[in-house]
């Protein structure tokens, strides 16, 4: 046996073992894959559905008072917990383009078995980053992942030149009557969230959606929303070529980033209905959910101390975009 097909089997057997399961040396036919499970489309629908807000507000200016609560509304109204495993499931949808890893991860299926490949991912996040390509398919995610952190913060000094801007309009310099019921109401909004946009769902399920993520991942490559706002009746995404190279992962974020490698995993084999529930364990990830959840505490800090209505538009900047996007990012170096 090669020595990568050793260094393979090896990291499942210890995911297998670490079980009690005992792994035989000869191969087992696995079953047909089940139907390709959505939970990760779905849930990076929703970390789209924000970068359509930010679309939206990095390219039209505040005109009134109800277009700074829409804002307030629509980026800062999102669940942590929703919008961190919407990006680690955009993370891991990318990562799993990576032939090198995928051929890693079928590998072990068709020497193991699907059933005691599943077992390994459920119970051991390291093991799937260790893979052949692990690493390559993690950083083709952690690019993709830095090209739309640098995106929401363009969107944030966008947003926060206007709270000096609108100093000039009489409208923006109108007192607001009660801050901190609109505070409150940014926590009712985030407590519940924001639903997906229809149409990015269905870009995130269309048939070439893998070819686009494949293409998101090249070093040098812009974000793959780059265009896209929430009024969008279509998405079209940006033309992107492949390109080599990618980003490492930040020390201290390599829990975060095996969560990515093993959401990759469970895409490239296929896993169904029966692995959901494992599904939706790896993408709730504490580290990344509580950064965004710093950023909607200071966001509602933010606006209960605001004054005047221009003075909102650098907290949205701030804590509802930059901060954002500092948590996005923070897994690359």
């Amino acid at each position: 046996m090669a020595k990568s097909v050793r260094f393979v089997m090896g990291a499942i057997a210890s995911a297998v073992f670490a079980l009690g399961a005992v792994a035989q040396d000869a191969p087992e036919s696995s079953p047909a894959p089940e139907p390709q499970n959505d939970a990760l489309s779905k849930a990076a629908a929703v970390y789209g559905t924000y970068q359509g807000s930010v679309g939206d507000f990095k390219t039209t200016p505040f005109s009134s008072a109800k277009d700074i609560d829409r804002a307030l509304t629509e980026l800062g109204g999102h669940n942590a917990g929703q919008l961190s495993k919407g990006w680690l499931s955009y993370s891991g949808l990318v990562a799993s383009q990576n032939n090198e890893f995928r051929a890693a991860i079928n590998e072990a299926v068709g020497h193991y078995g699907r059933d005691r490949v599943l077992l390994g991912l459920k119970n051991n996040y390291a093991y799937a980053r260790s893979l052949k390509g692990g690493n390559a398919a993690v950083g083709s995610a952690l690019t993709a992942l830095d090209a739309d952190a640098r995106r929401i913060r363009s969107a944030a000094a966008q947003v926060k030149e206007q709270a000096y801007t609108l100093q000039s309009a009489g409208w923006a310099k109108a007192k607001i009557g009660n801050t901190q019921a609109k505070a409150n109401q940014i926590m009712a909004n985030s407590r519940s969230g924001r639903p997906a946009n229809g149409t990015v769902m269905s870009a995130m399920m269309a048939a070439d959606a893998d070819s686009n993520f494949a293409r998101a991942g090249g070093s040098g490559a812009p974000s793959l929303w780059d265009g896209l706002t929430s009024a969008a009746s279509t998405v079209r995404f940006p033309t992107i070529s492949s390109a080599s190279g990618y980003k490492r992962v930040r020390r201290g974020q390599e829990q975060t980033a095996d969560r990515i490698a093993t959401l990759a995993a469970y895409r490239a084999v296929g896993a169904g209905r029966s692995a959901e529930s494992a599904i939706l364990t790896t993408m709730t990830d504490q580290q990344a959910a509580s950064c965004l959840n710093s950023a909607s505490l200071n966001l509602q800090q933010c606006v209960a101390a605001a004054h005047k209505q221009y003075e909102v538009p650098f907290c949205i900047g701030e804590h509802a975009l930059a901060e954002i996007g500092d948590c996005v990012g923070k897994v690359a170096q």
